[in-house]
């Protein structure tokens, strides 16, 4: 998703919603029901919905941003929690609520800020920010640095059976530069969902939905989010920049 683009969408309604997939991806058949289930459940119920929530990612994740946790198995942090929510975005499929992008868009279009500004202390994606400044990483450094500021998280899906929505060819190659096995010719291992294993599916209630920060640290509640960016900003983030 080229920046330059970050302008040709506006939702004209708050039921108009954005979805970034991979140039390679592929969608599973029950993509389109299980999202909207999703969004019934976390969207659309006025009662349970929560603005930090970003919006849904649609792969099955596998690694952090954080240098300390990038190999790490989240979905056995996770555990048997179907559902989880975390500080980052899903590069290879994304479902954006609306006034979340548009929140994100001004952002990104008004900031005229420096790339190290972008900088996040023990991210492993500032190294590619400084690597590659253009496409896709500073997609990422924008999108990451934003979480961090608003204190906002996406929602992961972790389906028992190790299924997935979607899964994306590209994948094989970043897994493989981290280290992380290949065993199959889909970059994640990923086989598509079924009816069977879709079967116990029931999207839980926000307060069962563990969260986990940006360094895959889980908070005991999303608020937690929102007062890590002062903490951090009294330490001087541009100085740590410098210094790691």
């Amino acid at each position: 998703v080229p920046l330059r683009n970050l302008g040709v969408w506006l939702p004209a309604s708050e039921s108009e919603f954005r979805l970034v997939l991979d140039e390679s991806a592929e969608i599973s058949p029950l993509f389109a029901s299980v999202i909207f289930e999703l969004l019934e459940k976390y969207y659309f119920d006025s009662a349970k919905f929560n603005p930090q929530i970003f919006g849904l990612c649609i792969q099955r994740q596998h690694s952090s941003v954080s240098q300390q946790s990038m190999s790490q198995d989240i979905s056995k942090l996770v555990g048997r929690k179907q559902v989880y929510g975390y500080q980052l975005f899903g590069g290879y499929g994304t479902l954006f609520f609306p006034s979340h992008w548009e929140k994100f868009q001004d952002w990104a279009i008004e900031g005229k800020f420096l790339w190290r500004k972008l900088c996040l202390p023990k991210l492993a994606s500032n190294q590619w920010i400084k690597e590659r400044r253009g496409g896709y990483a500073a997609l990422m450094a924008l999108l990451t640095r934003f979480l961090f500021d608003e204190g906002w998280y996406f929602l992961f899906l972790n389906l028992q059976d190790g299924s997935t929505l979607m899964t994306s060819w590209n994948e094989k190659e970043y897994r493989v530069k981290l280290g992380l096995k290949v065993r199959s010719l889909r970059g994640n291992d990923a086989f598509f969902a079924t009816n069977d294993s879709l079967e116990n599916f029931i999207p839980p209630d926000l307060s069962e939905v563990p969260t986990y920060d940006l360094h895959l640290r889980q908070v005991m509640e999303p608020a937690q989010l929102l007062q890590r960016k002062s903490f951090l900003v009294n330490l001087n983030i541009d100085q740590l920049c410098r210094i790691l």
